[in-house]
């Protein structure tokens, strides 16, 4: 079971992963495809701001970020 801590860390993570993808030079061995479908996708996939928002009206679901306590 996955709690609230872990699955913000996995979204946080998974925003890192595709940042990474995104700022990849499109010399690089990263498919141009991919390197677009991570920059699409960053539009609107949340950041840490999001995820505090997140922890603090549902902290059910969503866990602190960067060490704080909810």
């Amino acid at each position: 079971m996955t709690i609230p801590l872990q699955r913000t860390i996995a979204v946080l993570q998974a925003r890192d992963f595709l940042e990474e993808l995104a700022s990849s030079l499109p010399q690089s061995c990263i498919p141009d495809h991919v390197r677009l479908e991570a920059i699409r996708l960053l539009r609107h996939y949340p950041n840490v701001t999001h995820m505090r928002f997140a922890n603090f009206y549902a902290p059910m679901w969503f866990g602190p970020t960067d060490g704080e306590q909810s």
